[in-house]
């Protein structure tokens, strides 16, 4: 079986999100021997040498970065199939602004949310047109819609006129880089050159209106002194917009971290926390699973149904909510984190990448 995988979203970096759930799917369809992988992006042709270096098998055009925008939305209105830029093929896998016809084979459309139609508030303009481009694209050309949660299906189908037939849901895994437990040397280097404190709760996500980031800070600020002690609130990942420049001292920034040095600092925490408003996986839940560490996560979309009463849950619009639920994290006795702790590993190992290839292959050669 021959399949062209889109990987434009490999451009932007640093790599988080659907970057990374692309590069492992790609990593677990690779390791397939009746599978033929071909690679297609339609980005500025500066950006070309970067990705073939990593993927030579890549057929792209060469597009001036000037009108690479409107190379685009020309590809968008025309609906150019994709078989005469990359060859004909069983199937093509789009995870980016572009969803081609392939006229051999089947469309793959992999969705990770619906928010920029149905929560526009937190995205840029821009990016909410671009969107609403590629929903017209699904619509039209895309035989198989996966989402990535159950959730983002529920969305999908209540906010767009795709057809629901063709939505199905295929769950991402946990990251390969969080496979090996870290070393003790690994741990104390990691903690060394970020300059580490001994007690800290982690957040992992850029930092953007819907990941809740306000509210999460001044629930932590409430948090009795004598229950917070000296724990400090590490944040990971880029700035993002829509953000306040200014922290509170317990406030530490580490910016983005390579996976490599993720699952350590995951491993140094004393849990994660992550009271998003709304998600379409929830990737940083099955780490902190995979990994070890305790939840604290929020109680809608595709977050409770991720963690499955592995996690606390609050309410994401509630300070207080979030405050007690950080208060709870902070006393865990050691029987509870342990439940705790372990009904994450036996959830982190019901998603894996294996899984959401073989799902989506299985839609590959569905008879239409």
């Amino acid at each position: 079986m021959r399949i062209i995988v889109d990987i434009s979203p490999l451009t932007s970096l640093p790599i988080t999100g659907i970057g990374k759930i692309l590069e492992n799917l790609i990593d677990e369809l690779q390791e397939r021997d009746d599978i033929t992988l071909t690679y297609f992006a339609l980005v500025a042709r500066g950006l070309l040498p970067g990705l073939k270096k990593t993927y030579p098998e890549l057929k792209a055009p060469a597009i001036p970065a000037r009108i690479s925008r409107a190379a685009l939305h020309f590809a968008q209105t025309v609906s150019l199939p994709i078989d005469f830029i990359a060859g004909p093929a069983d199937a093509v896998i789009s995870f980016a602004w572009l969803c081609l016809p392939l006229k051999s084979g089947k469309t793959v459309a992999i969705i990770a949310d619906a928010t920029p139609i149905t929560d526009p508030q937190w995205h840029r303009e821009i990016n909410i047109e671009l969107f609403k481009k590629r929903l017209r694209s699904i619509k039209k050309n895309a035989d198989v819609v996966a989402a990535i949660s159950e959730a983002t299906k529920k969305e999908l189908i209540n906010s767009t006129n795709i057809e629901k037939e063709k939505i199905v849901v295929a769950y991402p895994g946990v990251p390969k880089a969080f496979n090996a437990e870290p070393t003790k040397s690994t741990l104390r280097r990691i903690k060394e050159k970020y300059n580490l404190p001994n007690d800290f709760l982690l957040f992992v996500g850029t930092q953007e209106p819907r990941k809740n980031l306000e509210s999460l800070i001044k629930a932590f600020a409430g948090v009795d002194n004598k229950i917070r002690k000296q724990t400090k609130l590490v944040l990971v990942g880029d700035k993002g917009w829509g953000r306040k420049n200014s922290r509170p001292s317990f406030v530490q920034e580490l910016g983005f971290i390579p996976d490599d040095e993720l699952p350590s600092i995951f491993v140094l925490s004393h849990g994660l926390v992550f009271p998003s408003l709304k998600e379409g996986f929830g990737l940083p839940i099955v780490e902190a699973f995979a990994t070890g560490i305790p939840v604290l996560t929020s109680n809608r979309s595709s977050m409770a149904e991720i963690s499955k009463g592995a996690a606390i849950l609050v309410n994401p619009e509630s300070q207080k909510s979030i405050q007690h639920g950080l208060e709870q994290l902070l006393r865990l006795d050691a029987k509870t984190k342990n439940e705790l702790v372990r009904e994450g590993k036996k959830r982190s190992q019901e998603f894996s990448f294996k899984k959401m290839a073989d799902k989506i292959i299985q839609e590959i050669k569905r008879p239409q």
